[in-house]
């Protein structure tokens, strides 16, 4: 550039700040901060920010944010100007475009490793520091004042109280993303020791609002617009984002994360807590696609309308899990939690258990326990020893379990994503690890800690391997420690719950005559959509009549690797050789002569019987095919497996209403047939179900049949007749 501005044409002007040029895209509040973020944030790439020395020029056409264009005015030095109006010059330094590292995720949670994470949390800071600061100054100085609050409760402490938090409740006023029963959730706030505020803001002006979440503690609202005031809460303030049925967008969470605001969610997992607004869709289109295929798959997030529908939901909050959120936060805000969180590992059965053991830990080493990950193997991979490993699919806890139940817990809990949230900027310390047989257990110990629950650590603490400890062994080992956060590895069978078994896969114990184990297994429940399927398909069995069904839980993932461990065990307890077509044996190997002869002992009527449903896992199609030649030639009714109700297969056309397909060939009329009429009319079974989901699913028919017969080789078998007995049913293993 000219070194003197005398130089140039008198038309031409010398720009001596530098200039970002750039566009806003949305006419909303949050939209425009967020690229008022990113134009500082670009500017700080190159090296050419000063905040009290930059000029901001919009190119933003048609429609101009004018409502909001005072939020960047208020940090900018100079007035914001539009492209049309800006006149030819030249510029000392001028950045066109909005940095794309500026991007906040939207799905997914990002971790402190990502590049550009630091320098886009302190663009964010100082931006919103200053709005804030000109924002007050400004409501200040003109005194404005509204109507005040909607609702205001502030319940008298006692004397010398420390002052109690300020929970601001933020309701829409719109036609969408309500909440139905305000008022039961206002009932639940006042149930806890706060000052409670419930505010719409639709009417106040922005000032106000700022003012207003300046002096909140803890901030509840809807996802939605209203979430773009966290940016004007204090540093370690809170807020508690509220989730419709199905639709989860963690941008806000994400931007807490960034200005360091402790962040805590609610989602509504029942569909029927929901009313959805397709009418909302069909006022703003902006896609072809047909109605049917938006309300009955999940939502797309390429596509608008789906996105529309979803997240357009009414949505009645559950007051049980939204107060047991709330306590969670109010625990942090008090200092005194220390929690507890360990690595789930082994089946999905495996997993239940190790988590009533870690309840059982947590009541001891008087610790808040962090409620694991689901996971069910998707894959298994080679690492870089070239070992094989297990590669998972993990999901929420709640996903699978009803957290109306979590109060009842004997032992206090709180969500993985809630935890990880409230943690931020704080580490796990040392992480333990104790040894277990499998050769991969470490590599997915480090993998869970690594990419789950993506929290720093200082290292790990390698101990010795050890399980079903006693009381008074569980307290020597951690009973002194007293760090914030006890990091363990899996916890199956890692208490005893009062009886320590010689072999865990010899014999079957019922842990139930410890009131503990009671106690949890008790309190812990399945989501409720499962008993709705469930239920649906038992009487579809019964076909409308009281006729008899027995349940059969066939464990065929034991390897014959494993089973010889268990028959040289076997060896060395009888002090005799054994052959692997002995009784023992075969309760191990599980053939389906096995299955088969077991269902006619312990059923000696079963030609009377109307069906038997098997709930198998990893059974080869000719093992199947045995079962039916020798259930016909038994002369069974009907066998039945979970393929038989369910087709549980990802690439079903539309996912529209699953039938209930015929298991075997209708023209074989010497195997018994399942009805080809059945069907299923429920929007969460047409959705694509998991591994987890079916095996759910298959534990709840077991739970519901007339009589259950179980391998006690299994886990799962553990949990069925754990559901059997607390409701009075019997049962039976081999």
């Amino acid at each position: 550039m000219p070194p003197d501005a005398q130089q140039l044409p008198p038309d031409i002007k010398l720009h001596r700040e530098p200039v970002v040029f750039f566009s806003v895209l949305w006419k909303n509040l949050f939209r425009t901060i967020y690229a008022g973020i990113g134009a500082w944030f670009t500017l700080m790439e190159y090296n050419v920010f000063f905040p009290d020395h930059h000029q901001m020029v919009l190119i933003d056409n048609d429609p101009k944010p004018t409502d909001f264009i005072r939020t960047l005015e208020a940090v900018s030095p100079y007035p914001v100007r539009w492209l049309e109006d800006f006149q030819p010059g030249v510029y000392k330094a001028a950045v066109f475009g909005i940095s794309r590292d500026v991007i906040v995720a939207e799905i997914d949670y990002e971790t402190d490793n990502q590049r550009p994470f630091d320098n886009r949390a302190l663009a964010a800071r100082l931006f919103c520091e200053k709005l804030k600061y000109q924002l007050l100054n400004s409501f200040t100085l003109n005194k404005q004042s509204s109507s005040g609050p909607l609702k205001l409760w502030s319940t008298p402490g006692a004397s010398g109280e420390t002052p109690r938090p300020r929970v601001t409740l933020v309701l829409r006023a719109g036609k969408t993303r309500k909440v139905l029963n305000e008022d039961e959730m206002i009932a639940t706030l006042k149930l806890f020791p706060v000052d409670v505020v419930v505010h719409q803001f639709d009417g106040l002006g922005l000032e106000e609002q700022v003012s207003i979440v300046e002096n909140t503690d803890v901030l509840i609202s809807m996802h939605g617009a209203a979430l773009t005031h966290l940016m004007f809460l204090k540093p370690g303030s809170y807020v508690i984002e509220l989730f419709p049925f199905g639709f989860r967008k963690i941008i806000y969470q994400n931007f807490a994360k960034m200005l360091k605001i402790k962040y805590a969610s609610w989602q509504n997992t029942k569909e029927v807590d929901s009313v959805f607004n397709w009418e909302s869709v069909e006022a703003h289109r902006y896609t072809a696609e047909p109605k049917d295929i938006i309300t009955k798959n999940w939502v797309d997030w390429r596509n608008m309308d789906s996105k529309n529908y979803w997240r357009n939901q009414d949505t009645y909050v559950n007051a049980v899990e939204f107060g047991y959120v709330l306590s969670s936060v109010l625990s942090d805000i008090k200092g005194s939690v220390k929690y507890l969180i360990y690595q789930p590992s082994g089946t999905f059965s495996s997993q239940v258990l190790g988590w009533k053991s870690a309840c059982a830990a947590a009541i001891f080493l008087n610790r808040t326990l962090v409620l694991p990950k689901v996971g069910y193997t998707s894959k298994v991979v080679q690492n870089f020893d070239n070992r094989p490993v297990m590669s998972s699919m993990w999901k929420p806890f709640e996903r699978y379990f009803d957290l109306a139940g979590a109060p009842l817990f004997p032992c206090a809990t709180i969500t993985l994503d809630n935890f990880v949230s409230l943690q931020v900027g704080s580490s796990l310390g040392k992480i333990r690890y104790h040894l277990l047989p499998e050769p991969s257990s470490k590599d997915q110990f480090i993998s869970y800690y690594k990419n789950e629950v993506q929290l720093p650590y200082n290292g790990i603490i390698w101990d010795r391997s050890y399980n079903q400890l006693s009381k008074t062994e569980l307290l020597n080992l951690h009973g002194t420690d007293t760090s914030d956060v006890l990091a363990l590895g899996s916890m199956f069978h890692f208490y005893d719950f009062g009886f320590r078994r010689e072999n865990l896969l010899e014999d079957y114990h019922d842990y139930l005559g410890d009131p503990i184990y009671r106690e949890i297994t008790a309190a812990l429940s399945f989501h409720q959509r499962y008993s709705r399927i469930a239920d649906f398909l038992i009487n579809k069995i019964r076909d409308g009549k009281d006729q008899f069904v027995v349940s059969v839980y066939w464990q065929r993932g034991k390897s014959r690797q494993q089973c010889l461990s268990m028959k040289q065990y076997l060896e060395q307890k009888l002090n005799r050789k054994l052959k692997w077509d002995d009784v023992e044996v075969q309760k191990c190997l599980q053939t389906p002569y096995k299955i088969v002869s077991t269902i006619n002992e312990q059923v000696p009527d079963i030609d009377k019987r109307d069906a038997v449903y098997i709930s198998a896992q990893s059974v080869s199609s000719n093992e199947w095919e045995e079962i039916e030649l020798m259930a016909a030639q038994s002369g069974w009714k009907r066998v039945l497996n979970r393929n038989s109700l369910v087709p549980w297969s990802a690439g079903y056309e539309n996912k529209r209403k699953l039938a209930l397909e015929v298991l075997l060939n209708e023209k074989q009329h010497s195997r018994p047939v399942v009805p080809k009429e059945w069907r299923l009319d429920f929007d969460e079974v047409q959705r694509q179900m998991d591994p987890i989901d079916q095996l759910i699913l298959d534990m709840q028919l077991c739970i519901r049949a007339d009589m259950f017969i179980g391998n006690m080789y299994s886990t799962a078998t553990q949990l069925i007749i754990d559901g059997r007995t607390l409701g009075g049913k019997a049962w039976h293993v081999f």
